[in-house]
């Protein structure tokens, strides 16, 4: 199941690189970042949960790298949001994939010059 998941969001990766992001995709990027954070967070499995931040963490970094940061993403997180950005670079430390969290933030801070 998450071998076909991380396969979907490969494909969306080269989709997003290449400029072709239609709004479904988008939509699909969403639902599977948000299933999978809240899988991350429930399950004891430590290599299910790992594998299940990693599979969020991609989702959340290609809808960082498609899209542009509006005025009221300036605040990574407040008290009801938390920024895709930053939700990604942690969930890649849960997966235990440190450059990857690095990288996001990177991406954060060229887009975003107040951090």
């Amino acid at each position: 199941m998450l071998t076909d998941i991380y396969t979907e969001i490969v494909i969306s990766r080269l989709k997003a690189n290449k400029g072709h992001l239609d709004l479904e995709p988008i939509l699909r990027l969403m639902e599977i970042a948000n299933s999978y954070e809240a899988i991350s967070s429930l399950i004891e499995d430590e290599k299910l949960r790992r594998a299940s931040a990693f599979v969020a963490g991609s989702a959340y970094q290609i809808l960082a790298k498609s899209t542009e940061i509006s005025q009221a993403e300036l605040i990574p997180f407040s008290r009801d949001h938390i920024d895709g950005r930053v939700a990604a670079s942690l969930l890649f430390l849960i997966a235990e994939q440190y450059p990857d969290s690095k990288a996001v933030l990177y991406l954060y801070r060229r887009k975003c010059p107040l951090w």
